[in-house]
């Protein structure tokens, strides 16, 4: 039987696509189509989606329907690992609600590089990142200079809740390397600009540096940043008074 006809007169004209075991997490807006032969198709909202994931020919996707019109999804890369999203939940709303259904390999959010570069097994790169060649030449350029930095590099991409809803959030094992107080003020720059912008910060249970939303809008006002272009972030002691951190990013990719 085929999934529209298990699914035909329960599907409504538009429904959500959330992300399999992840219930908290942000909710694509889909409209649904239908022909005469009875098949269903996603319409607006799924090409965001799709550009979201990377999807490519050769993803494999299982999706689930429930009766609250919210329809979940699995996404597997084509070496058949799952892909996950990357969300930014606020602060003030994180919980613990129990053991993450996935697996360990699943849940992490970071990994060191591979190889015999001796930055390799000292950069943190979230899974999201998946580098190629040119960014890792860059990474190992920008660093090649820098030997004050604090803790471990971290790499990561932007994406769509960093840029439109103002949430960031750093691994915490960047968080965990450099020691920093649990909350303060953190002097953010972008590049080789000589000021830095003042950011409220606080870090959850886990060890994550969350942004205050309002700070964070403030430093992406005309930077023209976008989504998934990769940066090179680097944590720097400092003596200014009102700063408990200096907080470097650096584009890896245009």
């Amino acid at each position: 039987m085929k999934f529209a006809e298990l699914l035909k007169g329960r599907v409504p004209r538009g429904l959500k696509l959330r992300e399999a075991d992840d219930p908290s997490s942000s909710p694509w807006d889909m409209d649904v189509l239908f022909d005469a032969a009875g098949c269903i198709y996603l319409g607006r909202g799924w090409e965001q989606f799709a550009r979201d994931y990377c999807l490519q020919r050769g993803s494999l996707l299982l999706f689930s329907f429930g009766s609250d019109a919210f329809l979940t999804v699995k996404v597997f890369k084509l070496d058949m690992c799952r892909r996950h999203y990357y969300y930014d939940h606020d602060a003030s709303t994180s919980s613990e609600t129990g053991p993450d259904p996935r697996t360990d390999e699943e849940s992490t959010d970071e990994e060191s590089m591979d190889g015999d570069d001796p930055f390799d097994s000292s950069i943190i790169i979230s899974q999201r990142a998946d580098l190629d060649d040119d960014e890792k030449d860059r990474i190992r350029e920008l660093l090649a200079s820098k030997d004050e930095y604090i803790g471990v590099p971290y790499v990561t991409r932007l994406t769509r809740i960093n840029l439109a809803r103002n949430e960031m959030k750093l691994s915490k094992s960047i968080a965990d390397s450099a020691g920093i107080l649990s909350s303060g003020h953190a002097g953010l720059r972008l590049g080789a600009s000589v000021a830095f912008t003042t950011v409220l910060y606080n870090t959850d249970r886990d060890s994550h540096i969350i942004f205050g939303r309002n700070t964070w809008r403030e430093f992406l006002k005309g930077k023209h940043l976008k989504k998934m272009q990769a940066l090179l972030i680097t944590l720097w002691s400092t003596r200014i008074r009102h700063l408990d951190v200096k907080i470097v990013m650096q584009a890896v990719s245009p």
